[in-house]
C-alpha cells in the first residue's frame, strides 16, 4: 500500500507480446486521475501532499511497428507513512539518589517535528508502574531519597505530519544510593588498643 515519504512501484504487468518481443514501456503517475508532473519513473515517492489521494500508474507499451497500448491500474489511497528507528530509546546519567536520569530518544527516520516523554515509576512495594505527570515532556527526571529502589522507564511518542504517531519503551531502569548502586563500604582503621 501506497504511504508518505514510502516508495510505490509500477509493474509493467503481463503482456502478449510475442510478436513484438522488444516492447518499451512507460510511465506515468496519477494523483485523483490527473497526470502528476514529472512523475514517469517505475517509482514514486508520495509526499505530504498526496496523504488520501488516489494513486495510480499508466503503463503504456511503445514498439516501431505498433500503435501505443495503454492500461492504468486500479486506484490505490495513499496512506499515513511510518517511522522508523535503529535502536530503541534509552535512560542515561546517574539513576542514583542525588543524581538525575535523562531520556536519549534515539533516531528515528525520518526526523519527527515533534518528541513527547512519559515518566513511570514502580515503587519497591508497589504492583505496577504509574505515571508522572509533572515530568511530562522534560528530558530529565531529578533522582531523591524516595526514589530509591523504585524502577524507572521513559515512554517516547514521535510525530509528525502525515505519519502516524509511533511509541517506544526505554529499558527499565533501578534508582540506585550512589554511584556503586547500592553497595555500602566500611571505612577505618583497626585499632588494638581501644
Amino acid at each position: 500500500m501506497p504511504r508518505v515519504r514510502g516508495y510505490a512501484y509500477a509493474n509493467y504487468g503481463r503482456w502478449n507480446h510475442s510478436e513484438y518481443p522488444d516492447i518499451e514501456f512507460s510511465y506515468q503517475w496519477l494523483v485523483d486521475g490527473e497526470p502528476e508532473a514529472g512523475a514517469t519513473d517505475q517509482m514514486f515517492e508520495p509526499r505530504l501532499r498526496h496523504l488520501d489521494a488516489m494513486l495510480q500508474v499508466a503503463v503504456t507499451a511503445h514498439h516501431p511497428d505498433a500503435d501505443p497500448v495503454q492500461v492504468v491500474s486500479a486506484a490505490k489511497r495513499v496512506y499515513p507513512g511510518v517511522f522508523h528507528q535503529s535502536m530503541p530509546p534509552t535512560i542515561y546519567g546517574f539513576v542514583i539518589v542525588g543524581g538525575s536520569a535523562k531520556v536519549q530518544p534515539r533516531r528515528w527516520t525520518p526526523r519527527p517535528q515533534s518528541i513527547e516523554y512519559r515518566w513511570f515509576i514502580k515503587r519497591p512495594d508497589a504492583s505496577r508502574y504509574r505515571p508522572l505527570p509533572r515530568l511530562r515532556n522534560k528530558k530529565e527526571f531529578p533522582l531523591r531519597r524516595r526514589h530509591a529502589g523504585s524502577r524507572i522507564k521513559v515512554r517516547v511518542i514521535v510525530s509528525r505530519p502525515g505519519f502516524h504517531k509511533a511509541r517506544a519503551w526505554t529499558p527499565r531502569r533501578t534508582v540506585g544510593w550512589s554511584r556503586t548502586n547500592g553497595v555500602k563500604t566500611i571505612n577505618g582503621v583497626p585499632c588494638h588498643t581501644c
